[in-house]
């Protein structure tokens, strides 16, 4: 789900991490600030922090399909793990 769809894109980080939180979600973002979010509150919800992804969503979108191994062995079988920096190329 983007924030948009939830009507939380106006919304301050603090708000969305508590959804994410609240729901069970992730968050995969391009935002430091969620970083320190994580540093500060620990997890959940897991934090994949996309660099280098100045892109349209569309190319976005491609890039995180072929990382969908790496992205579920951190969800899932990494349980120590908070977050995931993913860069794209």
């Amino acid at each position: 789900m983007h924030v948009r769809d939830l009507g939380l894109d106006n919304s301050p980080d603090s708000t969305i991490w508590q959804h994410a939180q609240a729901q069970g979600w992730h968050i995969v973002t391009k935002d430091e600030d969620f970083v320190r979010l994580l540093l500060t509150h620990g997890f959940p919800p897991k934090v994949i922090v996309v660099t280098n992804a100045q892109v349209p969503a569309r190319a976005l979108t491609v890039y995180l399909g072929t990382q969908l191994e790496r992205i579920r062995h951190f969800l899932f079988e990494q349980p120590e793990s908070g977050m995931l920096v993913l860069r794209m190329p």
